[in-house]
């Protein structure tokens, strides 16, 4: 009888990476830590870490060489010609980096000093950040908020032989933080095959909830809530009622065709590069779709998935797709037809039929200041 999981979609590049070593090697390295320079991560080098330890960014090994960084900043691709589009680099302060040479060992601590892992140095470098915020924001406008945020970086980026000790420690909703591995692993043990992603960003409310069942059985396919938590406070009170929101919807979806998981990706905001990316992590999770967009933009416009998926469609784009391997579910914006009592593409609408909408940022006004909501944005059991 053959595996099931091979009935899965295979990782992007072939194998899961798991770059943590065995107890003997984590022992050595404790022993040997402490005459090591360290360096406490920061809330997304801890989540990039965690990724490329658990197999979540395969095929990379580690943080990226410069020849790397440069080819995915021009390119969109490593160094060897694999299509990889964000670069995942590791920065660490001048002060730091005067104390390491290559074959130097560096220790990555968290915030609390508990090491997670060691590199073992290759190549220390100086990044151009104005490029690098080119290339992935089209812009290096200091007044673009993640434009900003990036120049503010100091220090040199590293690179070298990444050895995991541990990911990062979780002390909160355990069950939920699954790995690449352990997700695949329990696709199989309940038989599914094709697995459609929704990275929620905030609570669910009705519209969200009524397109990923639409999804799910228009796929014939099961569906992963996969809420990304990688720039998530995790000791703020928000967080732990914005998990809670998800916990308490899931009875509404079927427990044979839905389950629910953490992903500890932090996000960019690079458009395209960014629905590549996240594409390549889901099929690392085992996922064969992932739904793309589902929230306004800022001035309440269209709704992203349309946008990016029109241009994920261009024929330029092809052998980007192809290289991926999964398919992108584009989010339409969802009107509520009152005399239905049901939500439905606009476009999909009848004529001179009543509809309304509800944006995230209305219903949360609503939500704030006690005013009424229209039952039929509101999620419910039918």
């Amino acid at each position: 009888m053959p595996n099931v999981i091979d009935k899965l979609i295979t990782p992007y590049g072939g194998d899961l990476v798991n770059l943590n070593v065995d107890q003997k090697r984590a022992e050595a390295l404790c022993r040997e830590a402490i005459h090591f320079p360290s360096v406490d991560l920061n809330q997304r080098q801890l989540s990039d870490l965690e990724l490329l330890l658990n197999g979540g960014f395969s095929p990379l090994r580690g943080f990226m060489n410069q020849a790397d960084y440069n080819s995915v900043l021009n390119d969109m691709c490593l160094a060897d010609g694999t299509f990889w589009p964000m670069p995942i680099t590791l920065d660490i302060p001048d002060s730091v980096a005067q104390q390491l040479v290559p074959g130097s060992c560096l220790a990555l601590r968290d915030p609390e000093g508990f090491m997670l892992a060691v590199i073992t140095v290759e190549e220390l470098w100086q990044p151009d950040r104005t490029v690098e915020a080119q290339a992935l924001f089209n812009s290096d406008d200091p007044a673009h908020p993640r434009v900003a945020h990036l120049l503010q970086q100091k220090g040199q980026y590293v690179s070298g032989r990444l050895e995991g000790l541990s990911l990062p420690l979780r002390h909160d909703f355990p069950t939920l933080h699954l790995t690449p591995e352990e997700l695949r692993k329990s696709f199989a043990r309940r038989g599914w095959r094709h697995i459609i992603a929704f990275q929620a960003h905030q609570p669910l409310h009705r519209v969200q909830y009524e397109f990923t069942l639409r999804s799910a059985m228009a796929h014939e396919a099961n569906l992963l809530i996969h809420p990304v938590i990688g720039n998530a406070e995790s000791d703020h009170p928000d967080y732990f009622t914005l998990i809670r929101c998800y916990q308490a919807i899931m009875p509404r979806f079927s427990s044979t065709t839905t389950t629910l998981s953490l992903l500890p990706l932090y996000p960019r905001g690079s458009g395209l590069r960014e629905v590549f990316w996240k594409g390549i992590v889901q099929r690392n999770y085992g996922c064969s779709h992932l739904i793309v967009g589902g929230e306004y933009n800022d001035d309440e416009g269209t709704r992203r998935g349309i946008d990016l998926f029109q241009e994920y469609c261009l024929p330029a784009n092809t052998a980007k797709r192809n290289a991926v391997g999964i398919e992108l579910i584009p989010f339409p914006r969802m009107v509520y037809v009152e005399e239905r009592a049901q939500y439905l593409p606009l476009e999909e609408v009848p004529e001179g039929t009543l509809s309304a909408s509800l944006s995230d940022t209305e219903l949360k006004r609503r939500l704030t200041e006690g005013l009424k909501i229209l039952s039929g944005f509101l999620t419910r059991k039918y």
